[in-house]
C-alpha cells in the first residue's frame, strides 16, 4: 500500500471547474490529474541543488560577532531586544 499525503492548493473557481470537467473526459480523479501533472512537471531525482544546509558555515561568515554565540545566544538575543526596547521607549 502507497502511503498518501493530503494537500491544499488554493485555485480561481474557474481554473477548479476547468481541471475538473477536464479530469472527468479523461476519467481521472482531480487529484490524480495533479498528480500526473506534478509528476511530469518535476522529474524525482534531478533535483537542482542551489545551496544546501552543510553549507552554510562556508557561504556565510559573519566578522565582528560574538564569539560565543553558540553558548550565550539567549544572552546576546535578549541583550539585543532589551536594548532595542529601552531605545524606543527613551530609557537608559
Amino acid at each position: 500500500m502507497i502511503s498518501m499525503i493530503a494537500t491544499i492548493i488554493r485555485l480561481p473557481k474557474e481554473d477548479y471547474e476547468y481541471y475538473k470537467e477536464y479530469a472527468r473526459s479523461k476519467g481521472w480523479s482531480t487529484a490524480e490529474l495533479f498528480r500526473k501533472a506534478a509528476t511530469k512537471m518535476v522529474k524525482r531525482g534531478k533535483v537542482d541543488k542551489k545551496i544546501s544546509i552543510w553549507d552554510l558555515g562556508t557561504k556565510w561568515v559573519i566578522k565582528n560577532g560574538p564569539t560565543d554565540g553558540s553558548i550565550n545566544h539567549d544572552r546576546d538575543i535578549y541583550e539585543f531586544e532589551e536594548n532595542k526596547i529601552k531605545k524606543q521607549w527613551g530609557i537608559k
